[in-house]
């Protein structure tokens, strides 16, 4: 196995990596970084979580950028879906969505809506 502190090391150049890429407009390049980054994470975070995290940024990223629609959809589906994985892994309580400022580009999409009235 990888000595742990070397683990470490490697995620933490990736999630800066992922930053670099969101903050750059390579939103073609996050999904794979993503994938990346939660291999070299192991157990070591919520998974779920930190996929929602990295799909939030880069599609409040994206809309400031003006990117294409579909980048834009895309990063909105995934991070959806992540916050749905991770409230059924019990990662985060439905309730914290309602009021966390990070959602607030999902606020119109009614698939955000029906996720926050799921029971």
């Amino acid at each position: 196995p990888l000595d742990p502190q070397l683990r470490v090391s490697e995620t933490d150049a990736r999630g800066v990596r992922i930053t670099l890429l969101i903050e750059s407009g390579r939103f073609d390049d996050v999904q794979a970084e993503l994938e990346r980054l939660l291999t070299a994470s192991g157990d070591s975070v919520q998974p779920n979580v930190l996929s929602a995290d990295v799909h939030l940024r880069a599609l409040r990223a994206a809309i400031g950028a003006a990117a294409d629609d579909a980048v834009i959809e895309g990063f909105k589906s995934r991070a959806i879906d992540d916050l749905r994985l991770a409230i059924e892994a019990g990662e985060i309580p439905r309730t914290v969505l309602e009021t966390e400022t990070d959602c607030d580009p999902l606020r119109d999409d009614p698939r955000f809506h029906a996720l926050l009235a799921e029971e």
